[in-house]
């Protein structure tokens, strides 16, 4: 790493370019602009970072640093685990608006790893977020050498629902651990409150109770997590609307980007893979794995109820396949998913994709292209309506 004299040189030198606001609001992944040692001078001066010794992390960042240290000394055993992991996977945290993504309250950023919160963030929020972001920290590591590529936009979204269930799902269990072994109840207050939560919470926590220490059930608090995480893992996200719309949005903006970059340019594999990596979202040791027997999200009846995601997951994937194969060779499969009402066919993707940079407030996928079909699609999509059909619900 430059010394810091230098470091500080080239980020004059780059000054325009680095505080651009495109580049500011953009992913780190994304923006193209910093360097590696921009980047580097960005997480030193911005963010701090866990150390196996509490009493060295940096005191100056205000609530950053006392929700970290709060981590340091919870009383949870999945966040003490978490705590460790942080600092074993070099795990920097930082505060930073500009880098936490719309309609969302704090970000993992993969390529610079790193969890970035909102501004407005007290301790006490900052720490149970912390959670989540940390659990994608553990996925990352999880996933570093799988390859994406091999993956329909089915297996990308179950995937995708899966970290993001697994990360939800930690919280839960840290709120769950600190009221039971700490007596502090105020992140299980706090999460019985989130819409759509109180009712699976009391059903994870009767299952929870019915299992530990029954004659034919299991004895061992991890195990009788596991079975509550297992019996109520479907319920979590495709029943809350809010969740499971902007994480389906996020799924298909990432698939979008990977097709864009060209890393969709082969045909997806068959195999069994990528259901062994979705058993893995939840594992935080060789020890505990909260997701070892869970299964591939039903989407089905997500898609029978919402027909608009099944024609936007159908028109991305011809989109890949006429990059691969050729327009020509797909056209009589087009024209009958044209004639079975599909009004997403004739989107242009890269510009989808401009699209999606460009709003400033969040909206789900469906909308965006419902904005870009043409007359033919719109009067599909007129008739789709005057059937009365449930489209997305608002985050």
């Amino acid at each position: 790493m430059l010394k810091r004299n230098k470091r500080k040189k080239l980020r004059s030198k780059f000054a325009a370019a680095v505080l651009s606001a495109s580049a500011l609001t953009a992913s780190f992944s994304e923006a193209n602009v910093l360097s590696r040692l921009l980047i580097e001078d960005y997480l030193i001066e911005n963010c701090i970072q866990t150390n196996s010794d509490i009493t060295k992390i940096r005191k100056n960042k205000g609530h950053l640093s006392t929700a970290l240290i709060n981590l340091g000394e919870t009383k949870s055993l999945l966040g003490q685990a978490f705590y460790k992991k942080s600092y074993e996977l070099d795990t920097y945290f930082c505060q930073d608006d500009r880098k936490v993504p719309i309609g969302a309250q704090a970000s993992y950023k993969i390529l610079e790893n790193v969890a970035v919160f909102k501004e407005e963030m007290s301790a006490r929020e900052i720490e149970f977020s912390s959670i989540h972001e940390i659990m994608h920290v553990i996925q990352a590591n999880t996933l570093k050498k799988f390859n994406y590529s091999k993956l329909d936009i089915i297996q990308r979204i179950n995937l995708n629902l899966a970290k993001e269930t697994a990360a939800h799902f930690a919280r839960i269990i840290y709120a769950f651990e600190l009221k039971e072994l700490d007596g502090n109840s105020l992140y299980w207050d706090s999460i019985m409150e989130e819409d759509g939560q109180k009712d699976l919470l009391l059903s994870f926590e009767d299952i929870y109770r019915e299992t530990i220490g029954s004659e034919e059930g299991v004895e061992d608090h991890s195990s009788a997590l596991i079975f509550a995480i297992e019996e109520t893992w479907n319920d979590l996200l495709l029943d809350n609307e809010r969740w499971r719309d902007y994480y389906l949005t996020q799924g298909f903006k990432n698939y979008l980007l990977y097709l864009e970059r060209g890393l969709l340019d082969s045909l997806p594999e068959s195999g069994d893979e990528w259901i062994v990596k979705l058993r893995e979202m939840g594992k935080v040791s060789d020890e505990f794995n909260f997701t070892k027997n869970i299964k591939p999200f039903p989407l089905k009846g997500l898609l029978d109820e919402n027909p608009k995601i099944g024609w936007a997951f159908e028109a991305i994937e011809f989109e890949r396949l006429a990059r691969i194969v050729g327009r020509e060779t797909i056209k009589d499969k087009l024209e009958d998913a044209r004639n079975e009402g599909n009004p997403y066919l004739d989107i242009d993707m890269g510009q989808l994709r401009q699209q999606f940079l460009t709003i400033k407030e969040f909206k789900f996928f469906t909308e965006v292209m419902d904005e870009m079909v043409g007359s033919k699609g719109q009067e599909q999509l007129l008739s789709l309506k005057s059937q009365k059909v449930q489209g997305l619900s608002k985050p």
